[in-house]
Formats: C-alpha cells, sequence, structure tokens
C-alpha cells in the first residue's frame, strides 16, 4: 500500500470514528463505508499496478522487436535513435537499454559525430571474419611455395642456358665431332645415299 492510500484509509478511519462518536447508531454503516472504500482502494491500485506492468511488458516485446529488426538488417550495428524512434520510446531509455544489453552480450560501444551507436557480435560478421582469416591463412601457406617455384623457375633457366652453351662449337675439330656425333652413320643400301 502507498503513502496515498494510507492517507486516504487514515481520513476514511477518522470520519468513520467522528460517525461513530456523533451517531453511534451509525457505526456500522460507518464501518461498512469505510471498509467499503478501502477494498476500492485496493483494486484500484491493484488495477493500476497490472496495467503497468503490462504497459511494461508490451513495450518490453515492443522494443525487443524493434533490436531484433535492427539487428539483422544492419548486421548487429543498432543505433539508440533509431531504436528510439521506431520502438516509440526516448533516446535515453533506448540508450541504457543497448549499454545494458552490450555488457551481457559483449557489444562495444562506438562513439561517432552523430552519437554513440552499438555493435553487437553478429553471425555474419563472424563468418566473414572466418573467410578473411582462412585466405590469409592460405596466402601465407602458398606464399613461400611460390617464392620456391620462382627460384627453381630462375635455376631451370640458368641450366638451360648453361646447356645451350656447352652444346655451341667453338672451332673446327670440336664441329667436325659435334657433325659425326649428330650424324647417324649411313649403309650402302641405303638408297638417298647412293644419289651423290
Amino acid at each position: 500500500m502507498n503513502t496515498r492510500n494510507l492517507f486516504l484509509a487514515t481520513v476514511g478511519l477518522g470520519c468513520a470514528a467522528v460517525a461513530s462518536v456523533s451517531n453511534p447508531d451509525s457505526t456500522a454503516l460507518a464501518a461498512a463505508s469505510f471498509g467499503g472504500g478501502l477494498v476500492s482502494a485496493a483494486v484500484l491500485t491493484d488495477n493500476g499496478r497490472r496495467r503497468k506492468e503490462e504497459d511494461k511488458r508490451v513495450e518490453s516485446a515492443r522494443v525487443a522487436k524493434v533490436f531484433s529488426f535492427l539487428y539483422e538488417n544492419n548486421r548487429g550495428l543498432v543505433s539508440p535513435q533509431q531504436l528510439a524512434f521506431n520502438a516509440d520510446i526516448t533516446p535515453e531509455r533506448a540508450d541504457i537499454f543497448l549499454e545494458a544489453l552490450s555488457q551481457d552480450q559483449n557489444g562495444q560501444a562506438i562513439q561517432t559525430q552523430s552519437g554513440k551507436v552499438y555493435n553487437f557480435p553478429h553471425p555474419s560478421n563472424a563468418l566473414d571474419e572466418l573467410t578473411r582469416n582462412a585466405t590469409a591463412w592460405a596466402d601465407a601457406k602458398c606464399e613461400p611455395l611460390l617464392s620456391e617455384i620462382g627460384s627453381l623457375k630462375q635455376q631451370m633457366t640458368i641450366m638451360q642456358a648453361r646447356a645451350a652453351i656447352n652444346q655451341i662449337p667453338t672451332n673446327d675439330s670440336a664441329s667436325k665431332t659435334f657433325a659425326s656425333n649428330n650424324n647417324p652413320p649411313q649403309s650402302a643400301s641405303d638408297p638417298w645415299n647412293n644419289l651423290l
């Protein structure tokens, strides 16, 4: 019972006491009136409390729904101003709600020129981060292999150049040896050999 109801009960009790002293026959009527007044006050207070609780539940559901919508559309980034406007609450209450939620859900408050925004962990952000990490890992593993391939190509080019230099004749005896080694022996029965 709040102080207002306590005050009304005291006034009613005082009125009932005055009525019973001034007219003892009306004591029962005064007591019944007083009791009825207390019951009415209690019912009104209970209804007001229930209405406030219901209003809080409705507001909480509305804020949760708007938060979920903003969270999904913005991939975890939620502004108190957006939440306040769409959920029909004050920006201060939205900021208090997001601050508490960010502490509970490992969110991060980011200060911008237009005010504070909150970034909450989002599955698509996590997938993007995993993709970036996997790509960086693959690049890190490929880099030494690509470097080794480049080195081997360079060594192969050097070896091919050396082999080409070794096969070029430098004097007449070498060219005769080179020519005799490269021409197979011809037999007498070869028809092409007899033409000359």
